[in-house]
């Protein structure tokens, strides 16, 4: 308490707050404006860093949906040679009777042409 009146107290600080925060003003525009500079640096930054982040995720993602589809079609192709070797195995599994058998054929017709 400067006074020993309240109000007249309550006054002088009124009037003491009211002139330092007067003179503070520039001071505090200043160091606003700083901090709102600085914020919006950041946020500039921040938003370019996504963005990057963003670019390099697509891309990611595309490579790996390439990938995907490329070994997808490599199944695809590997399944469709396992089915055609099998299929050449089953065909070629009957090749010694058939050999066998034209090769009697044969004979017949050379046996019955020699008589």
């Amino acid at each position: 308490m400067i006074t020993p009146n309240p109000v007249l107290s309550g006054l002088v600080w009124f009037v003491v707050g009211t002139l330092i925060l007067y003179l503070g003003r520039v001071h505090a525009h200043r160091v606003i404006i700083a901090l709102a500079r600085v914020l919006h640096n950041a946020m500039r930054l921040s938003a370019r860093s996504v963005m990057l982040a963003e670019k390099k995720l697509i891309q990611r993602n595309q490579e790996v949906l390439l990938n995907q589809g490329r070994e997808a079609a490599e199944r695809i192709i590997e399944r469709e040679f396992e089915r055609v070797d099998n299929t050449v195995r089953r065909d070629l599994a009957e090749y010694p009777a058939l050999h066998r058998q034209l090769s009697e054929e044969i004979n017949k017709i050379d046996e019955d042409y020699k008589n």
